[in-house]
């Protein structure tokens, strides 16, 4: 049983270990076609990449370092572009309910169409941030309270 239990140990690092590396290297490139002017469809994309990414891998990692790039780099990023992901998407949905009558129905369509896929990704994203947050702050309180335990 022990030679067993090895052996699925060993063959689940094996498979952890290219995994983790295929990760990291698509995150890298993420960073580097997010942090230029893409167009926005293809940002669109790439966000929705890094959303599944994270909900897969967890949120730490998109907080990992990078080659040479300081901790959280990536993940300040991510936020800063789903914020104006975001506010992008609302006011588009404002325009559509208030202007509705100026608007032709194929840029109603289509439109629609990016804030029904879009918008549910990006407040995932941000739960999904809100709760990696938290993790932290449980994890900076439990260090604190161990610092104020008495003998």
């Amino acid at each position: 049983i022990t030679i067993f239990d090895s052996a699925a140990v060993e063959g689940t690092e094996q498979y952890r270990r290219p995994h983790q590396n295929y990760c990291n290297s698509i995150r890298e490139g993420l960073f580097e076609i997010l942090r230029n002017k893409i167009h926005q469809d293809y940002r669109r994309k790439c966000l929705t990449l890094a959303y599944y990414l994270m909900r897969v891998n967890g949120g730490r990692w998109a907080v990992e370092t990078q080659n040479n790039q300081p901790k959280g780099t990536f993940i300040s990023l991510l936020v800063q572009l789903f914020c104006v992901e975001l506010r992008v998407l609302l006011e588009l949905q404002y325009r559509i309910a208030t202007d509705q009558s100026q608007m032709k129905q194929e840029f109603i369509n289509s439109s629609q169409q990016d804030i029904n896929t879009n918008l549910p990704i990006c407040l995932k994203f941000f739960r999904l941030f809100i709760i990696l947050l938290c993790e932290d702050v449980d994890i900076m309180d439990e260090e604190y309270n161990e610092d104020m335990m008495f003998p």
